[in-house]
């Protein structure tokens, strides 16, 4: 799971601009923490 935090951190600056927040790519990697688990691929 971390590498796909990894992976997916690269993208934070077009999840910003779909998304009109302005979440830095530590802050992304951390909702990316919390949300992954929630994923049934995870459980």
């Amino acid at each position: 799971m971390e590498q796909m935090v990894e992976f997916c951190s690269q993208f934070v600056d077009e999840f910003n601009k779909n998304t009109g927040k302005s979440l830095t790519r530590e802050e992304y990697k951390a909702e990316l923490r919390k949300y992954f688990p929630t994923l049934k691929r995870w459980r």
